[in-house]
């Protein structure tokens, strides 16, 4: 596995400045944060600043094989307009994700805390699997893989949001059946949602293609660092390996950036 951190831990900064940053301070693989990556599609020079981003990590040998495309989405919501709104802007990020040369974008499926009925289950897997079917497709297009993550309400396993069990996504995955869909699995969310997390990377298999690591100690969603909550670590690793995973062991860490700045880069070189 390559090591990673989550660059949203510099938000404050332009993305270039944030990558400068975590290069000097001896990281050299990287997911693309939301907050920087909205900064680069919304760059009214776009094509140019893409260009000299890509130079700049040759520059600084860094690599950035994944990124978080846009977080405040829901794409089962119930408003067509805002919901053929979101699925757009998500298409366009994963064309700039691919112009960059990311491999694999982060998504979260749309859902809602504890849905009520089966009928309302049903209709918000069937929306999910229509806008999955189109970021499929583009992905495809361009060359890039779309990660779907597990997401999480805190209600545990038998009142939940969609998405927060790996057979959901799972599911969307098989019925879609492009090779650009993956899962990302997030710890923190799993940890909140009360899974077994060596349980829930072997039931990913090998359609586990991006990781959000964090910590937390079940309360919230906290995304410390590993070893700072309560997940049993030793028996996920050994899941890890069973599985052959080979990708980005992303440390998806924004809870450990407050505090006053040498506290966050003292965090940073450790």
């Amino acid at each position: 596995m390559k090591p990673s951190i989550w660059t949203s831990i510099y938000v404050e900064l332009q993305p270039e400045d944030a990558l400068r940053r975590l290069r000097a301070l001896g990281w050299q693989n990287f997911e693309l944060s939301c907050e920087h990556l909205q900064v680069l599609v919304d760059c009214p020079r776009r094509p140019a600043r893409v260009r000299r981003f890509r130079q700049l990590c040759k520059e600084l040998g860094v690599t950035v094989p994944q990124c978080h495309l846009p977080l405040v989405t829901n794409f089962a919501q119930g408003d067509r307009g805002k919901r053929q709104e979101q699925i757009a802007a998500a298409l366009e990020w994963i064309a700039v994700a691919a112009d960059l040369g990311i491999k694999n974008g982060v998504l979260h499926p749309g859902g809602g805390d504890g849905l009520p009925n089966e009928g309302a289950w049903q209709e918000v897997r069937r929306l999910n699997l229509a806008a999955f079917a189109q970021f499929a497709a583009k992905a495809e297009s361009v060359g890039f893989r779309v990660a779907i993550e597990n997401m999480a309400d805190g209600l545990g396993i038998a009142k939940r949001g969609y998405g927060a069990v790996v057979w959901e996504l799972l599911e969307i995955i098989r019925t879609i059946g492009s090779p650009a869909l993956g899962i990302c699995l997030d710890t923190s969310h799993a940890n909140l949602q009360r899974l077994d997390l060596p349980a829930a990377f072997r039931e990913c298999g090998d359609h586990l293609i991006a990781t959000h690591i964090s910590d937390n100690d079940g309360s919230g969603d906290q995304h410390r660092i590993p070893g700072h909550g309560k997940i049993d670590w030793p028996p996920v690793m050994a899941a890890v390996r069973d599985i052959g995973y080979n990708g980005i062991w992303n440390l998806e860490i924004p809870g450990e950036r407050l505090g006053p700045e040498p506290w966050v880069t003292a965090r940073v070189k450790y």
